[in-house]
């Protein structure tokens, strides 16, 4: 009797389902059509890599634009400002023990100040902020002005640079 044969009849003896024995030969077709890799970057951008070391976007997020303020004119205009994104050079103080909200300031006297929602900062950066802005530290503030209430306001941060 052939090998072929053989093998055959001895694999008709596992007990395996019809289902089973598609559904592997099906990965193993999908598995080979494969030539490309999707990364999604932290930008939002979804890229498609070739294998032949070339590439194509996706989907392009626009580029967001903060425009720089001065936190007394924040103050005075302030419903001017909601809900734009805005880039804030002041001090920081940050509140509570996670880390996940603070105060931010014109000055070291706090003469005028914003609620500074901290929640979307993770990693080292969060780490940096509650070791060295539990007093207060220089700092700059990237994120939307949002309306905080009736007669508050607040910055949704999206992003913080030491200096």
């Amino acid at each position: 009797m052939l090998p072929w044969i053989n093998l055959y009849f001895r694999l008709r003896t596992i007990p395996v389902k019809p289902v089973t024995i598609v559904l592997t030969l099906l990965m193993m077709f999908v598995g080979g059509a494969a030539e490309a890799e999707t990364v999604k970057t932290t930008d939002g951008r979804t890229i498609i890599l070739k294998k032949d070391g070339t590439y194509k976007i996706l989907k392009d997020v626009p580029k967001i634009e903060y425009q720089s303020v001065d936190i007394n004119n924040l103050k005075l205009n302030a419903d001017s400002w909601v809900e734009k994104k805005v880039k804030v050079n002041g001090y920081l103080k940050v509140v509570g023990t996670r880390g996940d909200s603070g105060s931010i300031s014109n000055t070291l006297s706090r003469t005028f100040s914003f609620r500074a929602d901290l929640s979307s900062i993770i990693g080292a950066t969060k780490q940096r902020l509650q070791n060295e802005c539990k007093l207060q530290c220089r700092i700059l503030l990237t994120g939307k002005f949002m309306k905080d209430g009736v007669f508050d306001y607040k910055i949704v941060v999206d992003e913080v640079v030491f200096p």
